[in-house]
């Protein structure tokens, strides 16, 4: 299975450590840069929000402030697919912070 963006997947982060991450760039990126871009989701949103933290349930949120990139290789396992309206606002949010 290939990450397409909007999608939520369990990633590997190096030194055994595995974390939810939110894929924000496309399947063409990923394709061309063998990388994805990828946000941190947290498993606890913090009160009150940030503009730069996007919500996913009521008790996590995508950080879009601490936008990298990850390997493909290191995308483990697709957990859930957030949205379009959420891919909107958290490419929102980095078009904010980058500009």
């Amino acid at each position: 299975m290939t990450a397409a963006a909007g999608d939520i997947w369990l990633a590997d982060r190096g030194e055994e450590a595995r974390r939810l991450v939110f894929v924000i760039s496309d399947s063409r990126f990923h394709r061309l840069a063998e990388r994805a871009i990828v946000a941190p989701v947290l498993l606890t949103a913090p009160v009150p929000p940030r503009p730069w933290h996007i919500p996913l349930t009521e008790n996590r949120a995508v950080a879009v402030n601490q936008l990298g990139t990850l390997a493909i290789d290191r995308l483990l396992e697709r957990v859930e697919w957030a949205g379009a309206e959420t891919l909107r606002q958290a490419r929102r949010a980095v078009r904010a912070i980058t500009s």
